[in-house]
């Protein structure tokens, strides 16, 4: 029988299912003109999401199609980040770590492009940046997008070769009876 999802990977995919329906909202929601404020700026949530987008412009105003299309990505990755939790609560444990495992792989490739697009457009977006603060307001944070989802892949990929080989040793031991 295959082990559940790990308390990291329910923990991460709770925590970022929050995190990335609001950066969704946010995306989806910027003004067309830089003059303009974001509607929702005034929200203490969504302030946060303004402040950073002063440190990666790609988040500022609606002109740039890869952080709609990212952001389009993202809610079906919410969707299978608690499809995945809800697999597991109900037992599934070699479904949900298959779907944590594919789900993962999405974040992380999804994150990787993000930041190969801003390295071979030049630095557009975040070139007007001192190195401090692009290291901790972009680098920093986009890393636990990829780390975190990394290390899920490993342990979902271990989860569902182990639940493969011990249902075929099942399998064998019960060939030879």
């Amino acid at each position: 029988m295959s082990k559940g999802l790990s308390g990291l990977t329910i923990t991460w995919f709770l925590l970022t299912s929050i995190i990335v329906s609001i950066d969704l909202v946010y995306v989806l929601t910027r003004p067309n003109d830089a003059s303009k404020r974001h509607p929702l700026s005034s929200n203490y949530v969504f302030a946060q999401w303004e402040y950073y987008s002063t440190f990666d412009k790609r988040y500022a105003v609606n002109d740039d199609a890869f952080v709609v299309v990212q952001s389009l990505c993202n809610a079906v990755e919410i969707v299978f980040q608690l499809f995945a939790v809800l697999l597991h609560a109900a037992g599934k444990y070699t479904t949900a770590n298959t779907l944590a495992l594919v789900v993962s792989v999405m974040t992380l490739y999804k994150t990787v492009m993000y930041g190969m697009m801003e390295h071979f457009e030049g630095g557009k977006y975040t070139n007007h940046n001192s190195t401090a603060d692009l290291i901790q307001m972009v680098v920093i944070p986009s890393s636990f997008w990829i780390l975190i989802p990394g290390v899920i892949v490993l342990q979902s990929w271990r989860r569902v070769t182990g639940a493969a080989s011990a249902a075929k040793s099942v399998s064998k031991l019960q060939k030879s009876k």
